[in-house]
């Protein structure tokens, strides 16, 4: 909600009164507050994530995205233009590879 950051695939709309985004924060971190004290009282165990099991998710679903934006893959959206289908499934192909150099 606070997050100001323009990616170049989106533009984030501001469409929060900025006293309601403060509200909601401080209900957020009451919940927060709220649940590490049950977390207490219960005596139950914190979950422990792997980074790397994280990172290897998300690789996963950007591969599996890229994968199913190639154009053979967009026929149910209309017929993709054959003067770009190299092109555009090249494009593709670098950006998973990028996704391939991902490490942990």
């Amino acid at each position: 909600m606070v997050n100001t950051d323009q990616k170049c695939c989106y533009k984030l709309t501001k469409d929060i009164d900025s006293l309601k985004v403060e509200h909601n924060l401080k209900e957020i971190e009451t919940a927060l507050l709220k649940i590490c004290s049950l977390k207490e009282r219960y005596n139950t165990d914190a979950k422990v994530q792997s980074l790397q099991r994280i990172i290897d998710t998300k690789k996963t679903r950007i591969w599996e995205t890229l994968h199913n934006s190639k154009s053979r893959r967009l026929k149910g959206f209309g017929e993709f233009p054959q003067k770009a289908v190299k092109e555009y499934d090249n494009d593709l192909d670098e950006l998973m590879a990028i996704t391939e150099k991902i490490s942990y």
